[in-house]
């Protein structure tokens, strides 16, 4: 494989504006060198079986991309102390706690309620004005709506609890300060959900029976 070292300049979009095709700026090359909005360089990777290769490959390391003393911009910051930024085995420890909740039984009887909420955006979409935002009526609100769901998120807290995701993950160059007030209130959050669920469980993944132990 040739790897071209000399790095392409990443611009970030506008709002409502599609990033740039990956296949164009790196001028059809697999593996090539970039330079973030923020300075850092990078090697980025295109291609699917490229990507999946990387990610599980165990030589290219989650924890150590968010290791104490990087730069942890955005997303890595979140990433950081969470599954998100483990290797195996840890990774695959936390991992199996919540496997038993994905069986392809309960994700089978998750599709009538989905199928639900399609309809409901959809519709509330038809009586707005048009042309309607198909990523504000619909693309953000569906995953945010099914995840909550699943967890036992009240709805009227979906709201709060997307804003908090948008802030964690949404903008790579968005300001730390932002990141970990986001983070501390939804950590806070979840934690008084729990105590919510232990005292009355319900039919979601929070009231779930946890994995047997060995």
């Amino acid at each position: 494989m040739t790897i071209d070292s000399n790095p392409v300049k990443l611009t970030p979009a506008l709002p409502g504006q599609p990033m740039p095709d990956i296949a164009t700026i790196s001028g059809g090359r697999p593996v090539f060198r970039a330079e973030l909005p923020d300075g850092r360089i990078v090697w980025l990777v295109s291609g699917y079986e490229n990507v999946r290769q990387m990610i599980i490959d165990q030589r290219f390391s989650r924890a150590l991309a968010v290791a104490p003393g990087r730069a942890q911009p955005g997303f890595e910051m979140s990433a950081a102390g969470s599954i998100n930024g483990m290797d195996p085995p840890e990774h695959t420890r936390l991992r199996k706690l919540v496997a038993s909740a994905f069986t392809a039984r309960r994700v089978e009887a998750l599709r009538p309620r989905v199928a639900g909420i399609v309809s409901e955006l959809i519709d509330a979409m038809a009586g707005r004005p048009q042309p309607a935002d198909l990523v504000a009526g619909f693309s953000l609100p569906l995953p945010a709506q099914v995840i909550c769901e699943m967890l036992g998120v009240p709805a009227a807290d979906t709201g709060q609890f997307h804003a908090w995701s948008d802030t964690i993950i949404g903008d790579w160059q968005r300001d730390s300060g932002e990141i970990m007030t986001a983070l501390a209130e939804l950590y806070g959050y979840f934690g008084a959900l729990i105590e919510i669920k232990r005292a009355r469980p319900a039919d979601d993944l929070m009231s779930g029976p946890g994995p047997p132990m060995t």
